[in-house]
């Protein structure tokens, strides 16, 4: 499974499904399962604030649909085209969490019951087998 490393606090918006878009520079192919990393540190934290938060581990598991600059789907929402994804250009445009300029569009997100803990990498990485296994029985759990 691929994975994503993500900074606090937007890795447990992602995980409570408030935040269904992640903002990148780049873009990817891959359209599947993504493993949601909690990373260690955070630009966006204080350390006194970073400690309410998970860190280091796996919060979630989402599908990762559409990878769309801002751009490109304001123009398809201008247009009025319809998304072949289960969410609308508009709803992407309007998304409090939108900023771009590429826009990861994440469905069926499921938060974990407890963290997993994990080391993360920059990028999207691949998992290591054991930490894809307790992910998969943590879900069959649930």
């Amino acid at each position: 499974m691929k994975a994503l490393t993500i900074q606090q606090p937007w890795a447990s918006l992602i995980a409570s499904g408030e935040k269904w878009i992640e903002n990148r520079t780049w873009s990817t192919n891959y359209r599947g399962p993504m493993a949601i990393h909690a990373g260690l540190g955070s630009k966006y934290l204080k350390k006194k604030e970073l400690a309410d938060y998970e860190t280091g581990s796996v919060v979630a598991v989402a599908w990762l649909s559409l990878c769309v600059s801002k751009s490109e789907a304001q123009y398809q929402h201008k247009q009025g085209s319809e998304s072949k994804i289960d969410v609308s250009w508009s709803e992407i445009v309007n998304h409090k969490y939108s900023e771009g300029p590429v826009c990861w569009v994440l469905e069926a997100v499921t938060k974990l019951s407890k963290p997993i803990p994990c080391k993360g990498a920059q990028g999207l990485w691949v998992l290591p087998a054991e930490i894809e296994t307790l992910i998969w029985l943590d879900l069959a759990e649930s």
